[in-house]
């Protein structure tokens, strides 16, 4: 490799790293998704108490609130628990709120 080429390419990695350090000083100031609010359906179905073939079967008939990235599968953790409210049974002799 001659000189001019290591002059070239101490060029190209001095953009890069240019580059790098502006993403990295925005990343703080970007808005970050709640870490605990998207839930793969294994979690989903934790959080339901419910099988994973009962969480897969209940997306087959949209009946359960998700959406899909590919082939995989994605709950909101918000969007299950109004789902869970509005599906609510009232028993007789409850006080209603």
């Amino acid at each position: 490799m001659g000189n001019e080429e290591m002059v070239q390419l101490s060029g190209q990695i001095g953009q890069v790293l240019k580059i790098v350090s502006d993403i990295s000083e925005r990343l703080p100031s970007m808005p970050l998704v709640h870490s605990g609010e998207f839930m793969t359906a294994d979690e989903a179905a934790a959080f339901l108490n419910l099988s994973i073939q009962t969480v897969y079967g209940m997306t087959h008939r949209k009946a359960i609130p998700h959406f899909r990235r590919g082939k995989r599968l994605t709950f909101r953790r918000s969007e299950l628990v109004q789902w869970v409210s509005e599906t609510r049974r009232t028993v007789k002799g409850t006080v209603q709120q």
